[in-house]
C-alpha cells in the first residue's frame, strides 16, 4: 500500500510539521507515560502525597489521550 500527504505550503504548514513529526511527539508521549509509571510501580521513596500527585497526572495524562483518541499502544 502507498500513501501520499499532499500540502500547500506555506498554507499548510502547521499540517506538514504535525506530519512529518508524528513519531517525535509520540515517542515524547511514550517516554513520559514510561516516567509516570515508574514513578507509581518502582519508586517505594516516594511519600503517599507524591504518590497520589503520580496517580493524578496518570490519570490525567490517560484521560487527555483517551479523550482525543489516541492509543499509545497502537504503536510496536
Amino acid at each position: 500500500m502507498k500513501c501520499t500527504l499532499e500540502f500547500f505550503l506555506p498554507r499548510d504548514d502547521d499540517d506538514y510539521k504535525l506530519a512529518i513529526n508524528g513519531s517525535k511527539y509520540w515517542n515524547a508521549l511514550y517516554d513520559f507515560s514510561q516516567e509516570i509509571r515508574k514513578n507509581i510501580k518502582y519508586n517505594d521513596e516516594l511519600t503517599e502525597d507524591q504518590y497520589k500527585v503520580w496517580e493524578y497526572i496518570s490519570d490525567k495524562f490517560y484521560q487527555i489521550l483517551d479523550d482525543e483518541h489516541v492509543h499509545l499502544d497502537e504503536i510496536q
